[in-house]
């Protein structure tokens, strides 16, 4: 294990049991062994766990809180996709897990940014490798009978997959549902399965995203290898033949390595969006090379985003339910980043909030461009270029059948102010829409998104004398730390939410 950089908390188990230990659970025990004595450890730590300690971990645990995405949505989207795309790929229902190290021996991801399993398996994080692991077993068949068949094999999936890494932004989540496609088929002469695979993944893909509501896609070809400029300028073409905006990027380096040759990114243009969205992306891997032992055997991976579709997406209204207050409404509460289209609304609500002494809009000036201000707040989510005394966060208006109904602001750390007075999350709700559990909804939503960017115990204040927000905060697990003196001497209460 000589210069091997060590986790600290590892380094010290090693200093504390004997430098052999890693060694033998990473190397000398079969699978099958240490899948038992892993399986024999998980008992034991079972057996002393309580159900307390069950809620802990499900109110702090970023895997294993729900999506923010509403259910039928998700849902609705998903039997459309299947629809649209069964004409030409095949629908396989893939497996949740994956075999062990699937992800890092194909596709070369970093064992850290999976969730290993102790039966020598992993959470499936990519809907493709699986799809891929189908299609080499189909081509093996095929060729046992035919060792020079070409002819492909479409698959297709709707899968949730689950990525240890954090992903920065707010349409970033611990866990959330993809569409995956591959194409697998042997290398033929002139680039021609090449080109198919790549129009049949573009078309579809850019299909699926009109149907689902997003009509404005662009594509953008990029060629790692500069060796396929006459495939990339032959599939253009055909796409421009097709009615497929699409277009030659030869700056892009996101996916280098990743993708050896040719690949393609799906950009959404959205009314109201000041940038267009990454919301898909495909190309070239060499997994069925691999996988076969043949560098003839060629395969085509694809995915977009559904839960990042259906964001960018109105919602349809949710069943009307009643609130903690006996409110019933008809549309469930969202929080999403601000828009171009926002202006007027959101200006008008800063104004309402001033009277109530709450700043809305942060750091937001009336009368200065509004572009500028939604790209400082992008700008401020990124940690880029911050001001002193700022920190990095994700400011999200909340929205209930398309009106902005209040706003929260979640900091990814604390400085010394925060830490004392301000916390990790300050949101709220207009006048006019309160008393309908939208705090609630809010904050519990937050919490959420603390997680995914990595605050895992988090900090929520409030006046000692507001009572609601006590209220709400107490519901969304807060527990009581202390109550200090804010500014001009006003008690300040400090909840931590674990």
């Amino acid at each position: 294990m000589t210069g091997e950089r060590l986790h600290p908390a590892v380094a010290r188990i090693l200093d504390e049991e004997g430098p052999d230990l890693l060694d033998a659970l990473a190397r000398r025990l079969s699978g099958a062994d240490l899948t038992s004595l892993l399986l024999e450890a998980t008992r034991r730590r079972a057996a002393r766990t309580t159900p307390a300690d069950v809620l802990r971990q499900y109110q702090r645990d970023r895997f294993v809180a729900p999506a923010t995405i509403d259910q039928r949505t998700l849902a609705d989207l998903t039997n459309r996709t299947l629809t649209t795309i069964a004409e030409r790929f095949e629908p396989v229902d893939v497996a949740p897990l994956a075999p062990f190290a699937a992800h890092a021996a194909l596709a070369g991801v970093n064992q850290d940014n999976v969730v290993t399993t102790t039966r020598q398996t992993e959470v499936a994080a990519d809907p493709t490798l699986s799809l891929a692991l189908e299609a080499a077993t189909r081509r093996r068949a095929s060729a046992r009978h035919d060792p020079k068949n070409s002819e492909p094999v479409h698959l297709a999936t709707v899968d949730r997959v689950t990525r240890a890494q954090r992903f920065e932004g707010a349409r970033s989540f611990a866990h959330f549902t993809l569409l995956g496609l591959v194409t697998a088929g042997r290398d033929t002469r002139e680039t021609r399965f090449e080109h198919d695979a790549l129009v049949d993944h573009v078309t579809t893909l850019t299909t699926v995203l009109d149907e689902l509501g997003i009509g404005k896609a662009v594509v953008e070809l990029t060629d790692f290898s500069d060796r396929r400029a006459g495939l990339v300028d032959h599939t253009l073409e055909t796409l421009a033949d097709r009615g497929v905006r699409a277009t030659a990027n030869r700056q892009r380096e996101a996916g280098r390595g990743y993708y050896p040759t040719v690949c393609f990114k799906l950009l959404a243009t959205v009314d109201g969006e000041p940038e267009p969205i990454d919301v898909g992306d495909g190309g070239f891997v060499d997994w069925s090379a691999k996988l076969l032992d043949n560098r003839k055997e060629l395969l085509m991976t694809s995915a977009i985003g559904l839960e990042r579709v259906a964001l960018l997406t109105e919602p349809p209204a949710a069943a009307t339910t009643t609130t903690a207050t006996g409110d019933r409404t008809a549309r469930k509460l969202r929080l999403r980043p601000l828009r171009l289209d926002d202006e007027a609304e959101f200006a008008a609500a800063h104004e309402i909030m001033e009277a109530d002494d709450f700043v809305f809009g942060l750091d937001y000036e009336p009368g200065d461009p509004w572009a500028n201000y939604v790209a400082s707040r992008q700008r401020q989510e990124r940690g880029e270029n911050l001001p002193a005394g700022k920190v990095p966060d994700t400011f999200l208006v909340a929205e209930v059948g398309g009106t902005i109904v209040g706003r929260t602001s979640i900091r990814h750390e604390l400085n010394e102010f925060l830490a004392r007075l301000g916390g990790h999350i300050g949101y709220g709700v207009l006048p006019a829409h309160r008393r309908r559990g939208h705090a609630t909804d809010i904050l519990r939503q937050s919490l959420v998104v603390a997680r995914s960017r990595g605050v895992e115990r988090v900090l929520v204040t409030c006046d000692d004398d507001n009572v609601g927000s006590a209220t709400v905060i107490e519901r969304c697990g807060g527990v009581l730390d202390s109550v200090v003196d804010g500014l001009h001497g006003k008690p300040v209460r400090r909840y931590w939410i674990d």
